[in-house]
């Protein structure tokens, strides 16, 4: 590490000392960008579920109240990251060793360890938010369960003997027994995070592979895009939990600079997915399901139709929006193809040549009421 030397720099400090101060005041910076993120994701997620709260009033109830609940935990952890970066750096300038050795060896302050608690805590809402969304879009039993649940209630076991360690008189982060605790701690959050996302991004590749082998390779689906992958496997959040872990396991000062920042990136992550729910782009086992029978379908390349006295098979090879459907009785109506087209189909397709095959009610019978399709 190069030697600081200005002239109107901190006097009395080490470099380490001064390097301290460095990562302090820009991971606060830093902090509070990722505040005004979390704040205006919020707002979105509110506008939108709000609009649903009469169509689907359970489900959007629950999520408005983890929203708000998350958002009310970053505010709170926001406001004491404020609050301490004034009292180290204005309130007690002079401390020996310099604000961020303040910040340090008296991580302990009462409004603080309130702090420590919000944010701690607030990981139970991470990672609980990701073990119900692989078990959503995964559809997995109980025995797939069994692990992430267990890391999970470790993970919460953990953190409660880390908090009791911070909020104590003299607890921080940085002395052998307190890292001890945030290692097992972060280590089996990041497991958990680990473990799901491995499970859910290779359970969307499966997916992206049978859509493209069906449907070409140039067939895109909003389900099983690259920041579908990122987004529904927490990867911000996985990523920036790691980055403060590996410093604090080498005690190195770097992992000061994402200690402030984690918090509001923990909120930010679900808060991410559950736009996503509100657009109602997120996977849901009903989306899953949905894309893969369409998979089935556009492989067969038919449609086949119930209640009609047999189960015949109609199967078409194009699909014409130009033309509009005929609706009265006893005519034609051109039937709408899944099979995709090839560039060659495409153009011929441009130049006028149909490949609509027109079905005639009169041939088929209109089904009666109570008929189905399949």
């Amino acid at each position: 590490m190069p030697p600081y030397n200005f002239p109107q720099g901190p006097v009395n400090e080490t470099n380490a000392q001064i390097f301290a101060d460095i990562m302090d005041i820009n991971a606060a910076d830093i902090s509070f960008v990722a505040y005004g993120v979390l704040a205006t994701l919020y707002f979105l997620c509110l506008t939108l579920l709000w609009e649903e709260r009469h169509k689907k009033p359970k489900a959007t109830w629950v999520w408005i109240t983890y929203i708000t609940v998350v958002f009310i935990y970053g505010t709170i952890g926001n406001g004491v990251n404020m609050f301490l970066n004034q009292d180290a750096f204005v309130d007690h300038r002079s401390y020996p060793g310099g604000p961020g050795q303040f910040e340090i060896e008296q991580y302990a302050l009462t409004y603080n360890a309130v702090g420590t608690v919000v944010v701690t805590s607030g990981t139970w809402f991470t990672d609980g938010l990701m073990i119900y969304r692989f078990y959503t879009i995964l559809g997995a039993t109980w025995w797939i369960m069994v692990v992430p649940v267990a890391l999970y209630v470790t993970s919460i076991v953990m953190s409660i003997l880390l908090m009791h360690q911070l909020v104590s008189p003299g607890g921080t982060f940085w002395v052998p027994e307190s890292i001890n605790f945030a290692l097992v701690y972060w280590s089996t959050s990041i497991a958990i995070n680990v473990i799901l996302t491995l499970g859910i991004v290779g359970f969307l590749l499966y997916m992206r592979l049978r859509v493209r082998h069906a449907l070409g390779k140039h067939y895109n689906s909003m389900y099983i895009t690259i920041s579908t992958m990122l987004i529904e496997s927490v990867f911000l959040y996985t990523a920036f939990a790691l980055a403060f872990l590996v410093p604090l396991a080498r005690n190195n000062e770097v992992n000061l600079l994402f200690l402030q920042v984690l918090p509001q990136i923990q909120f930010i992550a679900p808060l991410l997915i559950i736009l996503r729910v509100a657009q109602g782009r997120a996977l849901t086992r009903k989306s899953v399901d949905e894309t893969l029978q369409s998979v089935s379908n556009s492989a067969g390349g038919s449609l086949r139709f119930g209640g009609l006295g047999s189960n015949t098979t109609y199967t078409s090879t194009t699909l014409n929006l130009d033309k509009e459907p005929v609706q009265q009785p006893g005519q034609s109506v051109e039937m709408l193809a899944f099979r995709p087209m090839g560039k060659e189909q495409e153009t011929a397709a441009n130049d006028g040549v149909q490949g609509v095959v027109t079905v005639r009610l009169g041939e088929m019978g209109v089904p009666q009421r109570g008929d189905s399709e399949e």
